[in-house]
């Protein structure tokens, strides 16, 4: 869902639902997730199980589980509510690192950064496809990677794969 959109200007806001087949990482159920871009158009808190009253950060993840909910800011320490059913839960941070550090370790062949190309490729790959959703809003998308075809319109998959002119055609793109 987004506002119609022009060639000069990326609308101010925007909701993507993804829709992820059952892994046995979702105790073999499909995973919704909503993406929600911009300012102005969030549900209350109080509809992701946070408490009455609680601001959303600008930025970050509402992660809404079975049990509770994750609220993660962009630049604070992740808190579960409700607060007392995870009263006694501590949620362990990771030690801290400089991620140039750790870019510049994993060149070097000392370990792998925080955000692997194992891990953000398909991240990439999920944000990329919601851009694209947005410029045909209502319009349920079927992803397929190992093709790299979307199906679903054909205005969204033209957007997939960028056409060349003849002669510049890059050689490591087939």
């Amino acid at each position: 869902e987004a506002p119609k959109l022009n060639r000069e200007v990326w609308s101010k806001r925007a909701k993507v639902v993804y829709e992820f087949p059952a892994t046995r990482f979702t105790a073999g159920k499909s995973l919704k997730l909503t993406w929600y871009d911009g300012q102005g158009h969030f549900p209350k808190a109080d509809t992701h199980g946070l408490p009455v009253g609680i601001n959303l950060p600008g930025s970050g993840s509402v992660l809404i589980g079975e049990k509770g909910t994750l609220l993660i800011p962009h630049v604070a320490a992740p808190k579960l509510y409700p607060e007392e059913a995870f009263a006694g839960k501590k949620i362990e941070m990771l030690p801290g690192t400089d991620h140039y550090v750790g870019w510049a370790d994993a060149c070097r062949g000392i370990g792998t950064t925080g955000s692997h190309f194992g891990y953000s490729g398909n991240l990439t790959e999920t944000v990329l496809l919601g851009a694209i959703a947005v410029r045909t809003p209502g319009t349920r998308l079927e992803w397929n990677a190992e093709t790299t075809n979307l199906s679903g319109s054909t205005t969204a998959g033209a957007l997939v794969k960028k056409s060349y002119r003849k002669g510049w055609e890059p050689t490591w793109i087939s």
